[in-house]
């Protein structure tokens, strides 16, 4: 409950201030209204288009969260060092592939099961590792008390203002 009354709170600060960025609800509200965000980009969703580089040069393609951790299917989640491979072959790599269908997998997971995916699109697939060791589930802690709170807010106000305007 305090959590709820936090967001909201923080929400309406967000409304009164609309020059300050705050990643989910500027992130929401592209989602939804931005028609370039209609058709979901796999690899954006899922974050398989963000390049993350340790600093001895070992990189893999995620969420920075995932550097350092390690999995005894995707081992350390690096598939190169910068100083010697190519970013594309290790696109086409049978690690990264394993990792992306499993991301993907996720995705499509929360698309059939989730009334909220409009608004969140699968959610961060590192928090999804962290919480299950896996990729490829649906609904996870992050998505629960924060993404589906705040879009019910957002849902919400919209609700209240076209109530107002009638």
């Amino acid at each position: 409950p305090n959590l709820r009354l936090y967001l909201k709170r923080l929400f309406e600060l967000w409304i009164e201030f609309s020059d300050v960025y705050i990643k989910d609800f500027n992130m929401l509200v592209t989602r939804l209204f931005d028609p370039s965000f209609l058709n979901v980009e796999l690899n954006n969703a899922g974050c398989l288009d963000i390049l993350t580089i340790n600093p001895d040069g070992t990189f893999f393609f995620g969420n920075p969260e995932l550097a350092e951790t390690i999995d005894e299917r995707f081992g350390n989640f690096s598939y190169g060092n910068i100083m010697y491979d190519n970013l594309m072959d290790v696109r086409r790599s049978a690690p990264f592939i394993r990792q992306q269908q499993e991301i993907f997998a996720g995705i499509e997971k929360c698309k059939q099961e989730c009334l909220y995916f409009a608004g969140c699109r699968g959610g961060n697939p590192a928090h999804k590792y962290f919480q299950f060791n896996r990729f490829d589930v649906s609904s996870h802690l992050t998505c629960e008390l924060n993404d589906k709170i705040i879009i019910e807010l957002f849902v919400s106000t919209l609700e209240n203002e076209v109530l107002e305007y009638k």
